[in-house]
């Protein structure tokens, strides 16, 4: 249980862990997926950003990230699909995550498999990632 006299990073990852037990508990009887955002504190208050997210028809979670890119790869020619491996010539193997609507210069999200970093793409260059054959 979280007890402290003042909000530090270090307890605030130990709230982190208490409010996901009872946030995923909360999921499974809802059926809302619930995560955990940015906190941000101070010596006294911590204000915390909760997402909460429906399943759709086929019962599982899409991001908004993902949907665009469901709308947009098509219009950009992009060969890579969603959680498809490609290759790029700078990062070498990545994985495409999705498609954020607000970056107009680099709306592609993609995750270098080796590291596990993020990484924004313009149109252009993920339009040059070639699919990865396993």
């Amino acid at each position: 249980m979280f007890k402290a006299e003042q909000f530090t990073k270090s307890n605030l990852s130990d709230l982190r862990k208490d409010l996901d037990v009872v946030l995923s508990k909360y999921s499974k009887e809802s059926g809302v997926h619930l995560s955990i955002g940015n906190i941000r504190f101070g010596d006294v208050e911590a204000t915390i950003k909760l997402t909460a997210t429906l399943p759709n028809n086929n019962n599982s979670l899409q991001t908004t990230e993902q949907e665009a890119f469901k709308r947009f790869a098509d219009l950009d020619s992009i060969s890579v699909k969603l959680n498809e491996l490609g290759t790029s010539r700078n990062l070498g193997t990545v994985k495409m995550l999705g498609y954020k609507t607000r970056n107009r210069k680099y709306p592609y999200i993609v995750e270098q498999v080796s590291t596990g970093s993020r990484y924004k793409l313009s149109t252009s260059s993920a339009r040059s990632l070639c699919p990865t054959t396993v």
